[in-house]
């Protein structure tokens, strides 16, 4: 299946994705700057009791385009999801690289890393934005119930994970240098 960019185009400028969307929040950092805003547990992500009040989530975390990885069924379906959202992130960052120069304060190549391993922190369930045992962390779990090693052994979720990512962590970022 083909990965097409921008995959939730705006009505006013096809170019781009939507940056508001309540449903698929892969519109990239907001180009308003009063919306570029780093934001905690108490500001923003109160369904996180357990989350640390030092922990603050830069406005790029916030918009990172992981759209769909919450209904994955099985790991063929969660690589595709992954790559179509990080080719659009790879290109949000490309489109939108002056609001990231002057205003954001982060070099936009740093900016294709972070988000590079945000996606390895939401793959490998180590990242403080969810919740064990729900939504995308859950997905990813049944996504990869079926997952096996080329020996055939089981492997525990933690390790199913590891082995998906490795798979693909090459070819994840190669996507993301091309949607930039």
């Amino acid at each position: 299946q083909k990965l097409k960019v921008p995959f939730n185009p705006d009505e006013k400028n096809s170019k781009i994705n939507k940056e508001y969307d309540p449903e698929i929040n892969c519109g990239g950092i907001p180009s308003d700057t009063n919306d570029i805003k780093w934001v905690g547990q108490k500001d923003h992500y109160k369904w996180l009791p357990n989350l640390d009040k030092n922990i603050v989530v830069s406005p790029r975390r916030r918009k990172l385009c992981y759209y769909g990885l919450d209904g994955s069924q099985n790991h063929h379906e969660l690589k595709y999801k992954l790559f179509r959202g990080a080719a659009n992130e790879g290109y949000n960052l490309g489109i939108k690289y002056n609001d990231y120069k002057n205003h954001y304060g982060v070099d936009p190549c740093r900016a294709l890393q972070y988000s590079f391993y945000d996606y390895k922190h939401i793959i490998m369930g180590t990242d403080h934005l969810e919740d064990d045992n729900s939504g995308t962390n859950k997905s990813i779990k049944v996504s990869l119930k079926n997952l096996k090693v080329s020996n055939g052994k089981e492997m525990d979720d933690k390790g199913k994970r590891k082995k998906f990512w490795d798979d693909n962590k090459d070819c994840l970022w190669r996507i993301m240098k091309c949607g930039y």
